[in-house]
This record gives structure tokens, C-alpha cells and sequence, in this order.
């Protein structure tokens, strides 16, 4: 039995090294229409919010960089599919989630 990945893409904030990483879910949603993905961070931890005010505010983190936050997300029993940007597929997939679960509790 295969179990399904999750795409996860890290960001880190700032434009220079050091700052706070976060994990941004963007196929997972976190309101009824799928407008905002689940994001995640060490501290904090999830959440919903606006991917593309996120990505302007940060830049792609490296391996070195996410590797703490990949290990306690795993830790919580995700599979990570690591991406390295949000796409409108993602944003695609994310919709129709969420209008599948708006059906299930209609």
C-alpha cells in the first residue's frame, strides 16, 4: 500500500539568512472556499493564510535550512513531497478540496 505524499514548499522570512522557516501546505485548505492554504512553523505551528503575501515576504529556503522543521513535521506523520514553489495547480487542487468538503458537511 502506497500512502499519499503532501507537497509542502519552505520559505524562509527575510531576504538574508537566519530568519524563521515556514512550511506552506499549498493543496491543503483552510476555509470553505480554498482561498488560504495550511501553513506551518515551529512556532505557532498550523494555520491558514495567504500564500502569495508569504512568498512575498520570504525566499526559498535551503535543505540545511528546513531540515529541523521537515524532521518535526514528519515527526507529526507526514509523508513531505518537498516542492519548490506554490502553483496554480496546487491552488486548483486546494479548491476542490474544499468544495468537497463543504459538500460532506451540506
Amino acid at each position: 500500500m502506497d500512502i499519499e505524499k503532501t507537497k509542502v514548499v519552505f520559505r524562509v522570512w527575510g531576504k538574508k539568512n537566519g530568519g524563521d522557516v515556514i512550511a506552506i501546505f499549498p493543496q491543503i485548505p483552510t476555509d470553505q472556499f480554498g482561498y488560504y492554504p495550511q501553513m506551518y512553523e515551529h512556532v505557532g505551528q498550523h494555520g491558514g493564510g495567504d500564500a502569495k503575501g508569504v512568498v512575498r515576504q520570504t525566499r526559498p529556503a535551503k535543505p540545511k535550512e528546513y531540515r529541523e522543521l521537515a524532521k518535526e513535521l514528519r515527526g507529526r506523520g507526514y509523508r513531505l513531497q518537498i516542492g519548490k514553489r506554490c502553483t496554480a495547480k496546487d491552488r486548483d487542487i486546494r479548491q476542490t478540496e474544499a468544495r468537497g468538503t463543504r459538500l460532506l458537511c451540506e
